[in-house]
């Protein structure tokens, strides 16, 4: 957090790609984030970050919980379902049909087009999975009625990946 912290200070970043527990969220400099495109890479994990009743409950998401804490950001659920490591070694071709597809969710529109672009160029599909309020869907620990909802609206040869706790690469049949 203090080297974000610096870097804000220093340079005019537009895009800021989180990957942090949760419970460090009010260290953050919110003033500061003001007018940037915020990347929540953020998993919810209890035992590591406590747990959160809203989440727990499914009131809310952790997308959700960080636009709230960042009021003057734009916030943009993406590269929650992918390891980091994956990010140098599944990127494909565009036209590849082994292409991994991401999820990606955001009540701004623009900023999500932004983020399917960059996507694009890292060499992966997306798949718009809505608001942040809708992205609880693509959260760890996925449940069968949950995968239902996000996978409803797609159609055959849409491709789909979600996170750890079920993970499903290719098309949708």
């Amino acid at each position: 957090v203090e080297e974000l912290k610096t870097l804000l200070e220093e340079k005019s970043a537009e895009l800021i790609l989180l990957a942090m527990p949760l419970h460090q969220f009010s260290a953050l400099p919110a003033g500061k984030m003001n007018g940037k495109t915020v990347l929540d890479a953020n998993n919810y994990y209890p035992r590591r970050d406590g747990h959160i009743a809203a989440l727990d409950e499914y009131r809310t998401t952790t997308s959700q919980l960080l636009a709230d804490y960042l009021p003057g950001a734009t916030v943009v659920r993406a590269f929650n379902a992918i390891l980091a490591a994956d990010l140098l070694t599944d990127g494909r071709p565009s036209a590849a049909r082994s292409r991994r597809a991401l999820p990606v969710a955001s009540d701004d529109t623009a900023a999500k087009a932004r983020v399917i672009d960059l996507l694009d160029q890292f060499g992966f599909d997306s798949v718009d999975a809505g608001g942040l309020a809708r992205k609880v869907t693509v959260e760890v620990g996925l449940s069968d009625d949950k995968w239902e909802e996000i996978t409803s609206g797609l159609k055959a040869g849409d491709r789909v990946s979600t996170g750890p706790g079920k993970v499903v690469r290719g098309l949708v049949e």
